[in-house]
Parts: C-alpha cells; structure tokens; sequence
C-alpha cells in the first residue's frame, strides 16, 4: 500500500515521517521477512567453523531484539530509537555462547 517513493522520502527525511496504518503494515511485512532471513540463516550457523558461530548467533539474537523494540514502539521508528539496551545485550550473550557449541 506504499510506494516506492512514499518510502524513500521517509528514509531520507525521517523527521517528517509519519506512522498511519500503511507504515505499520508496511512495517509489519518487513519485520516478518527478515524473521524468516534470520531463522533460515539459523541452518547455516552450525556448518560454520565453530570460532565464528558465537558471533553470529550474538547477532541473530541480538536484531531479533531490534524488531521487537520496533513493535513495541508501534513501528515508529522516525521519532523514537529502536534498540536493545546493553544489560540486556550482556544477558542475551550466554545464551548465544550455548546454541554456538
């Protein structure tokens, strides 16, 4: 329900973004797409070499967070920051050390 254009003027102007209905749903389809990217990557982290397996699952947990900030922010993301505090970031590294070994 967006254009193309109707969305690079967001980007590229965000202070003049706006949040209705079609950016949420906009907003929604892209968060859902890159929830699909990060659980088929999820296949591949295991036939990695074993030193590099921590870091990526580090970040698949960690922007899996992001996208949840986003939704919690009601998809604003022209106004407010979306982002994982770090105590949070802290808790969520042992349990990406666990699914890398």
């Amino acid at each position: 329900g967006m254009t193309e254009e109707e969305v690079k003027a967001c980007i590229h102007r965000p202070t003049q973004g706006k949040v209705d209905e079609r950016w949420r749903s906009f907003m929604k389809f892209q968060i859902k797409r890159a929830r699909d990217y990060f659980k088929e990557a999820e296949y591949g982290v295991d036939c990695m070499d074993p030193r590099a397996r921590w870091p990526v699952w580090s970040a698949l947990i960690l922007y899996r967070q992001i996208l949840d900030a986003i939704e919690k922010n009601d998809y604003d993301n022209f106004s407010m920051r979306a982002y994982v505090p770090k105590a949070q970031k802290l808790t969520l590294l042992p349990m990406a050390l666990f699914r890398a070994m």
